[in-house]
């Protein structure tokens, strides 16, 4: 407005500053004012200082008002903390560089250190048990053509003495326990040739192609897993990585191996093999013996012994323990009034609610006994009740009854899918305590049942699994590969999913795909579609994902090569290297030695993600379909952006864009030797890139 008035002014009444009137005639209040309109630049450096000092002033005042607020809010956080001194070291400025994460400690030992043919690492519910399979694979390696490994045990640092007392019980002294997180942890994780899990190992961890992983999981699947489950589709990440880098995967039957296959969505990926063995914590049912001993030890000679194992209510994020306590408090009284003299419930709870439950007041209910390994004692009794735990596909190895009190079943499984339906196992249920009370009075048999669950389960399986794993002995069971379909593995990189219509038709476009000639897996990071998770509910089953627990393993060299060249838009040889070698490290800990056909950098903006998908050997397509020329001449940060991947797309097979990248005329991509190929449709056509690509 100034500029324009001004420009009027000066060339339609040339000298007008001078006017007569405005000199002599013009009041007081307009003499001062026109000492503003001396200069063009004086009146608009007022004008900007009016118009912007006031916002500036408002935008401190709001930065000045949030850092206040969180400052309040941390100032709570170090009120609550019980270990002042150590919340705040964790909050020192540069600590990450200084004071080195587990992940940057562990990085570093599987860079530097070998790994040791003899070395055997064991890890039960990431350090928190010694459960089933893997207390009974370290027993089974008690005979002496094991003595030449180097076993160890992962372990939480409070657990260590319960365990120590467990293993002296039992002869096992032939294991070292490794504090879960320590430094001699990391580097067993790094250096051990044979590493065995029943749950997972920490998303850091990246497996060498020299080390044999065995998973056994912890349990043959009563509810619903992977990709089934409600409102956490998002959540298999970690869990379905472990499966697709495990060497082996052991199942205790059919059911369970193709639930894992098919929900985890292995079938066209997994290379490793599955061992169809029955479960090694199983193999404690067919010890006859040890029924007798361990009534004689604990003087239960003659009683009707039974054994309580609930699964846990709730979820992480919302546990309502004490909810679950006072119904179970009120139960066991009413229940404790029906047992009789010659009867005795031990009740085994899950970890986090157990220390709250006091078994004082009863007269027949106890506490599982801590001395005896928990199978162990499941084989000393006759009797279970269960409700929705896998613990009743093992219990029915030993052919004994089974009850299942189902207090809750219409709630339960309201929120919870089921591979099963309840209504047509043969165990007796129970919904009320006194339902349950007359239901153990009774034996009961379940012929199809153990069919169809439990005809693997021997007493070899434990001494069968080791020598399979260590010596490579021929055993009794199958060790087979998943059978699957041949057709080509397409990976296709997203920037995540939101709750929208952009997404809604992209979803569309997917399930229209012809999945004869290829399997699709869509990879994107977990916390990009968290919040979206009930979009991948809408993929056809045939149309498979993989959810990244995104957290990169950086050393310190390449932090700084990622800052200067990301941030600061520098680079060399020497952090092009550190990039490369750090996505090569990345791409390795994903997806191991998955093999993919073809690769798609689609819709993505990740840098690392970007080197990662360079990494592989596979075809590899950049879409840059969304590239607008308008702000690529514009916008020099977006210019930037675009460069980086353009200086760097001579690893790629095909870019697909639009004209207007043709138009840009990118001397980058001009001079690589990567196909461009203009795709004018407003949609990005998978197949019709595929078939060009191949």
């Amino acid at each position: 407005m100034i500029n324009k008035s001004m420009g009027f002014l000066e060339t339609n009444f040339p000298n007008w500053r001078n006017n007569r009137y405005l000199k002599y005639t013009a009041s007081k209040a307009s003499k001062a004012k026109m000492q503003k309109y001396t200069s063009r630049g004086k009146m608009l450096r007022i004008a900007t200082i009016r118009e912007y000092v006031p916002i500036i002033l408002v935008k401190i005042g709001r930065k000045v008002k949030n850092l206040i607020h969180k400052f309040k809010a941390k100032f709570k956080k170090f009120l609550k903390a019980k270990n002042k001194k150590k919340y705040l070291k964790q909050r020192i400025p540069g600590r990450k560089l200084v004071k080195q994460p587990k992940d940057v400690k562990y990085t570093r030992f599987y860079e530097k250190l070998k790994v040791n043919e003899n070395e055997v690492l064991y890890a039960s519910k990431h350090g928190e048990d010694v459960a089933g399979n893997i207390f009974r694979m370290l027993l089974a390696m008690k005979e002496e053509k094991y003595r030449k490994f180097h076993i160890k045990l992962t372990l939480k640092q409070s657990l260590v003495p319960t365990y120590q007392k467990l293993f002296e019980r039992y002869g096992i002294n032939y294991v070292d326990i490794v504090i879960t997180d320590s430094k001699e942890y990391l580097q067993s994780l790094s250096t051990a040739k044979y590493l065995i899990t029943d749950t997972s190992f920490p998303p850091y961890f990246i497996k060498k192609p020299e080390q044999i992983y065995l998973n056994t999981w912890h349990g043959t699947p009563l509810k619903a897993m992977g990709r089934i489950v409600p409102n956490r589709e998002y959540g298999l990440g970690n869990v379905q990585r472990n499966f697709m880098i495990a060497d082996y995967l052991l199942y205790q039957n059919e059911f369970s191996r193709d639930i894992f296959i098919k929900d985890y969505m292995l079938e066209p990926i997994y290379n490793g093999k599955v061992m169809l063995s029955g479960y090694p914590r199983n193999s404690a049912f067919f010890l006859k013996d040890r029924y007798n001993q361990i009534r004689e030890e604990l003087g239960l000679d003659g009683m009707r012994v039974m054994a309580y194992m609930p699964t846990w209510r709730g979820r992480l994020d919302k546990k309502e323990n004490k909810k679950q306590i006072s119904i179970l408090y009120n139960y066991f009284y009413e229940l404790d009034s029906y047992l009789k003299d010659d009867q005795v419930l031990y009740v085994k709870l899950h970890p986090f609610v157990k220390s709250a439950m006091n078994y004082d007041d009863f007269e027949h209910i106890y506490p599982f006994p801590e001395e005896y390994e928990t199978y162990d004692f499941l084989n000393a009794t006759d009797l279970l009740i269960t409700d929705y735990s896998s613990i009743m596909f093992d219990y029915a190895v030993s052919k004994k009854p089974i009850v299942l009190f189902t207090y809750d079943r219409k709630e339960y499984l309201n929120e919870r899918g089921m591979y099963l339906d309840l209504n047509t196992v043969e165990f007796p249920k129970a919904d009320t305590v006194k339902q349950l009370a007359k239901a153990i009075q009774k034996d009961s048999t379940y012929p199809k049942f153990y069919e169809e669950f439990c005809k693997y389960d021997s007493k070899d399986t434990a001494k069968e699994g080791c020598e399979a794993l260590f010596f490579h002995e021929k055993v009794s069971f199958p060790i087979e590969s998943v059978q699957r379909e041949e057709k080509k593995n397409v990976l296709i990189f997203m920037s995540g999913m939101k709750k929208n219509d952009t997404t809604e038709r992209l979803i569309e476009r997917l399930n229209e795909l012809d999945t004869s000639k290829h399997n699709y897996y869509l990879c994107m990071k977990t916390s990009t579609v968290k919040k979206a998770t009930s979009m991948l509910s809408q993929l056809k089953t045939e149309i498979n994902y993989i959810p990244l627990v995104f957290d990169v393993n950086y050393t310190i060299k390449d932090r700084l090569a990622c800052a200067w060249n990301f941030k600061f838009g520098f680079s060399n040889k020497t952090s092009d290297r550190l990039i490369d070698e750090l996505a090569k490290r990345e791409k390795d800990k994903y997806f191991g030695n998955t093999h993919f056909d073809s690769v798609m950098y689609f819709s993505m903006t990740d840098k690392i993600v970007f080197h990662m998908c360079k990494a592989f050997d596979a075809k590899k397509i950049y879409n840059s379909k969304s590239f607008d020329a308008k702000k690529y001449s514009e916008n020099k940060k977006y210019k930037k952006h675009i460069d980086y991947y353009m200086n760097r797309i001579d690893s790629f097979d095909m870019v697909v864009g639009t004209n207007q990248l043709k138009k840009a005329s990118i001397d980058a991509l001009k001079n690589s030797s990567v196909k461009l190929v203009i795709d004018k449709n407003s949609k990005f056509d998978f197949e019709e890139v595929l078939k060009e690509v191949e």
